[in-house]
Order: C-alpha cells, then sequence, then structure tokens
C-alpha cells in the first residue's frame, strides 16, 4: 500500500512527519528491517523489532524529522536488544556511532530512492515508465529500449529526462534539501 502525498498536501504542511503509524510503518519498515540485520537482530527477532521501533518513532512527540525519529528509535532498540541478557543477537553489534550512522545512511536513503520511485511509477504512463527504467535503473541503451518498447528514441529519452528529474524533485523534497 503507498500512501500518496501531493504537491499540493505538502504545501499545505502534510509531510511524511504527519503520517499515522500505520502509513509510518509502511513507507519505512523496510530501512529499519534492514538496518537491524545489518547490525546483527536475528530474523526471527526482526520483526518485533520493527514494530518496537515503529511503535516508539509514532508516538515521538517532537518536531523532530521522520528521520530523526526512526533512526533514534531505532539507535535506541538496538541498545535495549543488545544489553537484553536472552541477546536476540548471533553476532556482535557493529560498535561505535560512525559504524551505525553509515549503516544508517545508507538504508534511509536506499528506502527514500524506492519510495520515489514507486510514486513516480505510479504516477506516470506505464510504457514511459517502463522506458525510464530500462534506460536508468537497468542499462539499456535508448536505441534497445526504443525497438523494445516500439517507440523512438527521442520518446525515451524524453521520458526518461521527466521520470529522473520527478525522482530527483522527490527525493530532494523528501529529504528536505
Amino acid at each position: 500500500m503507498m500512501v500518496e502525498i501531493s504537491a499540493t498536501q505538502r504545501r499545505q504542511g502534510l509531510t511524511l512527519s504527519s503520517l499515522s503509524s500505520q502509513e509510518l510503518f509502511m513507507q519505512y519498515w523496510r530501512a529499519v528491517y534492514r538496518c537491524a540485520m545489518e547490525h546483527g537482530v536475528r530474523p526471527d527477532e526482526a520483526e518485533r523489532f520493527v514494530h518496537a521501533v515503529m511503535r516508539s518513532a509514532s508516538e515521538d512527540e517532537s518536531d523532530s524529522s521522520t528521520e530523526q525519529r526512526l533512526r533514534a528509535a531505532t539507535e535506541t532498540m538496538l541498545h535495549e536488544f543488545a544489553s537484553d541478557r536472552s541477546s536476540v543477537f548471533e553476532l556482535p553489534i557493529p560498535c561505535g556511532p560512525t559504524v551505525f550512522d553509515s549503516i544508517w545512511q545508507r538504508e534511509w536513503r536506499h528506502n527514500l530512492l524506492q519510495l520515489c520511485l514507486e510514486r513516480v511509477g505510479s504516477e506516470a504512463e506505464p510504457k514511459n515508465f517502463r522506458a525510464f527504467s530500462l534506460v536508468a535503473l537497468q542499462g539499456w541503451t535508448v536505441v534497445a529500449t526504443a525497438e523494445y518498447l516500439k517507440m523512438t528514441s527521442g520518446t525515451v529519452r524524453l521520458a526518461t529526462s521527466r521520470m529522473l528529474n520527478r525522482v530527483r524533485e522527490m527525493v530532494e523534497l523528501e529529504a528536505g534539501l
């Protein structure tokens, strides 16, 4: 389930920070899950971990961004899991703030890009998004894509350019750049 937030709604103040806890979960569970797995949380504990983080982040009433709330909740929960004597970790947690920061940033950026790609895909003409996907994401040439999709090379270039600009715009908006 993808929750759509239009540009008009964003201008009116509806941001990802104001999402319900269900919407928060649907959009960001992957980043929390992948970060937890990389820090040694076992797969059988990962679902409980993600739900605990999402609950904590949705109860946070601070003015922090969605990313800051989820990052803080994830880091806190990792420390709680690590201190639990019935250890849920198969491997030691990678230590130090720089390790957590680099893993979190990588997973957050990956999740943000995936969300933006899904949104652009849901807004776009399917054939144009397919052309963009083949060229920009899968590395096909414009000529091969045009032949495969029975489009002109110019149409493929235009569709790819427009989709790329839209993805870039969404990423910048969501990342607050």
